[in-house]
């Protein structure tokens, strides 16, 4: 009876011993980062001295991109890359539209207050979103996290993501999801006389059958799918309005 109260000593002295390794594991780089709040985070991005340098390093790189898309949304990098580059100066202006740095001229003043910050879930079936910020989450895993941000009364019209300890945006995406589906479209569009179906995309974004017509499009646009892109298209330009 000893022998068995002694062996089964060590065996729990081991479990706890293996436990405790893979804690010390996990708390010395085993494990993905934490980001910091949003609310943190969209707050030192404000208090920058050069926010516009500051906007430009909330791009994601070719990985990070893969990593918080699904396919073959992932595909549209370079494109994302381009508009995101695009837009960053109309985002630096909003963002400094709505949160002013110290006046000019007034050196020895202090700093406005900055304006409230609140951050909330982005969920496609949110009506008080922007429809781009409802196509945007087309190419995003179901239930993954992705958050937007209010600045005092004005909700910002991009989507932020965290990846790896760090936050960004999806700015750019929705441009070049609307761009990847008007390459395709000239030529395979079964429908003459009506709105064409990159046109029919600006209306997409809520819920409901013009979306999953401009959805099945897209979808068969960065897939090379011709026939599915022109079935989904004719069905948006009558639908899409």
């Amino acid at each position: 009876m000893m022998k068995w109260r002694v062996l089964l000593a060590a065996l729990l002295l081991a479990g706890a011993a293996c436990r405790a390794s893979k804690e010390q594991g996990a708390s010395t780089g085993d494990a993905a980062p934490h980001a910091p709040s949003l609310e943190s985070a969209v707050a030192t991005l404000l208090a920058s001295p050069d926010l516009a340098a500051a906007v430009t390093a909330l791009q994601l790189d070719p990985a990070a991109f893969a990593a918080v898309l699904v396919p073959p949304f992932e595909s549209l990098h370079t494109a994302y890359a381009a508009a995101f580059t695009a837009a960053a100066p109309a985002l630096t202006a909003e963002l400094r539209r709505l949160a002013p740095a110290k006046a000019a001229g007034s050196a020895g003043s202090a700093a406005p207050a900055l304006p409230a910050i609140t951050v909330r879930r982005h969920y496609a079936g949110d009506v008080a979103i922007s429809l781009a910020q409802g196509r945007v989450r087309w190419a995003q895993p179901v239930q993954s996290e992705s958050w937007l941000v209010r600045l005092g009364g004005t909700l910002v019209d991009t989507v932020w993501v965290s990846h790896r300890g760090r936050w960004f945006v999806l700015l750019g995406l929705d441009e070049a999801m609307r761009a990847a589906l008007a390459s395709r479209t000239p030529r395979t569009s079964l429908t003459s006389g009506t709105p064409d179906c990159a046109a029919a995309a600006l209306l997409a974004g809520r819920p409901g059958a013009c979306s999953d017509a401009i959805w099945m499009a897209l979808d068969g646009a960065l897939r090379g799918q011709d026939d599915r892109v022109s079935r989904a298209c004719d069905r948006a330009v009558h639908l899409c309005h």
